[in-house]
């Protein structure tokens, strides 16, 4: 629920709310908004209760079918031809319109049908090859879990071609066909977040570098191919020394010279191809902290505490310059400091881990889902949680 669609004529200094009553205060998602690159006025909008179209910037608006929108393009250089894609009964379907908007047909010439498993797709469209269509499809499929297909349309979306991975779509992930959208940086690991996460861009700079984004991030080089991931979802020393990319990538969007990326870490973007990246994230109010903060009874520049998707953080006046470092990763909930300077986070997983080396190194410890530190005796942790060999919870103490 919020504002729902808002516009800005002065380059977002004041923004005012569109009159369209479908949006305003609903809990309708717009998924996706275009406008028309000959007219400004023309706007598309892309919502779970339909396609939207305005022909006066957004002052009144005509609902061009009910289905859910989730993507819409313009063709780069004729804007009487757009892209979308509708879900019908959940599935998703590419249809093109050849008269701005107004009208949709469906095209099946090249896509997998509508029993094919497909849950999510993301399409994108290039200046310098306008008339290519490059679409993402992710869903359950010959077997497979995850990647679907990478496909290319050279006619303007009248018909597609499969380009990757493997030799047809779906199928079992291996390293020989890699699954695009899992945890694994060689492909070789089913499923992921593709109901969640999922972008797609092609860069715009003539040299057709294709790029897939799930958990992790995928550049092709050659026209969609084959792909390579830029690293790991967590930080491992590869990753951090070309500029730690966050996992959960839910857009990739391409300029004439820059690629940038949206995860749940905040924006990224990278001027050389995706070989290294600069995260901008600073200035983003973004982070959110749930569960306990811990505070250091002694020295109370210590604070220690887990967020959602963003792992723990950690932060001291002196030893961190009062800047927040980043020692585990996941989805934390709790935060602790002992007497003795002991630091205790949850891993999301369930259970927590300990580090006595102001967060250097971590210790993993035992599956708890809540707990507390005596305030009184540095070495003892209550803790609540469940016993691995029954399903009935139990209180734990230590030290």
């Amino acid at each position: 629920n919020g504002l729902g669609l808002i516009k800005s004529i002065d380059g977002g200094d004041t923004w005012t709310v569109t009159p369209l009553s479908s949006f305003n205060y609903s809990s309708v998602n717009v998924r996706d908004l275009r406008i028309s690159p000959d007219n400004p006025d023309i706007v598309l909008a892309g919502c779970d209760n339909g396609l939207f179209r305005s022909v006066n910037g957004g002052d009144s608006w005509q609902q061009i079918f009910s289905d859910p929108c989730t993507e819409l393009d313009f063709h780069p250089t004729n804007s009487s031809i757009v892209y979308a894609i509708r879900k019908i009964g959940g599935v998703p379907q590419f249809y093109k319109s050849v008269n701005g908007g107004q009208s949709f047909a469906h095209v099946t010439n090249g896509v997998p049908g509508t029993s094919a498993g497909l849950m999510r797709a993301e399409i994108c469209v290039t200046p310098y090859v306008p008339d290519n269509v490059y679409m993402l499809l992710a869903g359950q499929n010959n077997g497979g879990n995850g990647l679907v297909g990478v496909y290319i349309s050279n006619d303007s979306g009248g018909s597609f071609g499969f380009r990757c991975c493997g030799n047809s779509s779906g199928g079992a992930a291996s390293v020989s066909n890699p699954n695009l959208l899992g945890y694994s940086d060689d492909g070789s690991s089913d499923g992921g977040q593709y109901t969640y996460d999922l972008g797609m861009a092609v860069s715009h700079n003539g040299n057709n570098h294709i790029y897939v984004g799930g958990i992790l991030l995928w550049h092709s080089s050659d026209y969609g191919y084959n792909f390579s991931s830029y690293g790991k979802w967590y930080m491992d020393a590869a990753h951090k020394s070309k500029g730690y990319l966050h996992a959960d990538i839910q857009d990739v969007y391409a300029t004439a010279n820059r690629l940038y990326v949206v995860s749940d870490g905040g924006v990224a973007y990278s001027e050389n191809e995706g070989q290294t990246f600069t995260n901008i994230t600073d200035g983003i109010v973004g982070t959110e902290f749930w569960g306990s903060m811990g505070f250091d009874r002694k020295d109370t520049n210590v604070m220690l505490g887990g967020t959602m998707h963003n792992g723990t953080l950690y932060q001291h006046s002196a030893t961190t310059n009062g800047k927040w470092r980043h020692p585990l990763g996941g989805d934390n909930q709790m935060g602790a400091v002992d007497l003795n300077g002991y630091m205790w986070a949850s891993d999301g997983g369930g259970g927590f881990r300990v580090s006595k080396d102001q967060g250097a190194t971590w210790v993993k410890s035992n599956e708890f889902f809540n707990w507390e530190n005596d305030p009184t005796h540095s070495e003892t942790l209550y803790a609540v949680g469940r016993d691995g060999s029954t399903s009935q919870g139990a209180i734990w103490k230590s030290g």
